[in-house]
């Protein structure tokens, strides 16, 4: 259900001007290349930029010369980075691409970004629960929404149907069909 949907306006208070794309690592090499994990649904996506950012979209960026793979990782090397020093200060880094590059995705598909800050309400009764604060991947089928609570601490949902029953993003609404004993949960 996460991953993509085509893009709601740009006006909508909680698209970023970039989303992250993957993390640097660690160096590799001693000649200035990085290690970066995707934290992308596309990690294929990763092998045509030409042009990254660290961070946050500012700035010229920094220019591709090289990304393969090793494994589930990428091995990129920047123009700018020419030593296993330079490469380390990049440790911890966010690669980051302009929200207007992401591609089009299936309808019903959302990109995490989309859904952080909106409403979380109970499908029958139209009672707001709270609002979604993260959203987590934890190695399963499915990401989790952490819901803030009105009146109480954090919990997740689970992102399968028929829990989640619905996305509306022009309202800003999530609803929810919640098993008993999950808000319970922390």
């Amino acid at each position: 259900m996460l991953g993509g949907c085509p893009l709601p306006p740009p006006t909508m208070p909680n698209e970023p001007e970039h989303v992250v794309v993957g993390e640097i690592t660690s160096p590799f090499g001693v000649r200035g290349a990085v290690r970066v994990w995707p934290t992308t649904d596309f990690p294929e996506r990763l092998t045509t930029l030409r042009r990254i950012w660290l961070d946050r979209v500012d700035g010229p960026g920094w220019d591709v010369v090289e990304l393969v793979w090793s494994g589930r990782t990428a091995v990129l090397q920047l123009a700018a980075v020419a030593t296993r020093e330079q490469a380390e200060a990049l440790r911890g880094r966010s690669v980051v691409v302009p929200r207007a590059s992401l591609p089009a995705l299936p309808a019903d598909t959302y990109y995490w970004h989309q859904l952080l800050h909106l409403a979380v309400v109970d499908d029958e009764s139209g009672r707001s629960i709270g609002r979604v604060a993260h959203v987590h991947r934890r190695g399963g089928a499915h990401d989790f929404l952490e819901v803030e609570r009105l009146d109480g601490p954090a919990f997740w949902v689970p992102v399968v149907r028929p829990i989640v029953a619905a996305v509306d993003l022009d309202a800003g609404t999530i609803r929810v069909s919640l098993p008993e004993g999950l808000e319970e949960l922390d």
